[in-house]
């Protein structure tokens, strides 16, 4: 687990200083300016090397050393797997199966099925051993779409001594809000964006009564819904405050209780994007997602932005109360952030939610 949430950090401190890079780079005259600063700042990171390279050079393959096949090994969601106060898309899809595009314009899923009687696995001896066709069904398709946003730094925080962690800071939030915003929602799929986990999904009714009694019976219902297709294989995502009191309910009943009490064994996540008094339970073996092995970085100074979360399709025209701002003459930095992911739940059998809770 150390080692595994190093290489996280290592991932994002050179995603970070990629970005620095390209953005210091903005302001000089030469052409890869930023791969010279990258090269002079941090002579030792290959990774950010590596993500600067892209933006300086023909499209990059994974199987090539010196370019992306570095980034290869540590892939977007590792670097997403940090980002964010009160977030947790990355870390969520990291508990499911991921895959990687590897060129592929579709990606097919096989469903669940939970049909499994008279899958004995016993015979006698001399007997012959019986072949088994386990039923499936006709699953999910899962296609990329562009996960795509764009931050502004101004000049004073990427040339300041504390660059890194201010990059960071402004960099990890912006992402992981746009991330969480979308996996975690209720909309349905579109033209550029898949649907979100809670898509189709009828709440179960919420246990009345409040109190530790209301939550034992909405968490059992959830995973009562959900362990049919998953077992106790499963994973809890909720909004900040509902898991705070599941975390002071659980030190209550170890106080009070006869023989120790531990907590909760199922993992509980939290994120701002979910609905206060709101509670989903996923089952992680139905949980797929698919992402880029390494994310498209562009900067420029030279560009006017429309800076709203929703700006018009077609940018310049039927502006409204929109404005446009100039990088140029706030002496500020545009960063686009860009990769291909998709995400989907094999059967809709695996989630299940509860909405007003009591508790």
């Amino acid at each position: 687990m150390a080692d595994r949430s190093a290489l996280r950090d290592a991932a994002v401190r050179s995603f970070t200083r990629a970005v620095i890079a390209q953005a210091r780079g903005t302001f000089e005259t030469d052409r890869n300016a930023g791969l010279r600063i990258v090269r002079q700042t941090w002579p030792t990171d290959r990774q950010a090397h590596a993500i600067v390279e892209r933006a300086a050079s023909s499209p990059a393959m994974t199987t090539t050393a010196g370019w992306a096949q570095e980034l290869a090994q540590t892939r977007i969601e590792d670097l997403l797997a940090t980002f964010g106060p009160a977030s947790c898309g990355a870390a969520l899809l990291r508990q499911g199966t991921m895959l990687s595009w590897a060129g592929a314009a579709t990606i097919k899923i096989p469903g669940i099925s939970t049909a499994g009687a008279g899958f004995t696995s016993f015979v006698a001896q001399g007997q012959a051993i019986p072949v088994r066709q386990l039923v499936t069904t006709a699953g999910i398709s899962l296609t990329p779409y562009k996960f795509a946003t764009l931050i502004t730094l101004t000049r004073e925080m990427i040339e300041a001594s504390n660059a890194e962690q201010l990059v960071r800071m402004v960099m990890t939030d912006s992402l992981a809000a746009a991330l969480d915003a979308a996996l975690l929602s209720a909309n349905a799929g579109t033209a550029s964006s898949p649907p979100g986990l809670l898509y189709g999904v009828t709440p179960i009714t919420a246990a009345t009564g409040g109190g530790v009694g209301a939550m034992v019976k909405d968490l059992a219902a959830l995973v009562s819904a959900v362990s049919p297709v998953s077992g106790m294989n499963v994973i809890f995502v909720t909004d900040p405050g509902t898991l705070t009191k599941m975390a002071l309910s659980a030190i209550s009943l170890t106080e009070v209780a006869d023989v120790p009490v531990r907590g909760f064994n199922i993992p509980v996540l939290a994120s701002s994007s979910v609905t206060a008094g709101s509670i989903m339970c996923i089952g992680l073996n139905a949980l797929v997602s698919v992402f880029d092995e390494a994310p498209r970085i562009d900067a420029s100074r030279d560009v006017e932005i429309a800076m709203d979360t929703a700006p018009p399709a077609d940018i310049g025209t039927g502006m409204g109360s929109v404005a446009l701002r100039s990088m140029y003459q706030t002496d500020e930095v545009a960063i686009r952030f860009i990769s291909d992911v998709s995400w989907g739940v094999r059967t809709p059998s695996a989630l299940a939610l509860v909405q007003g809770i009591t508790w």
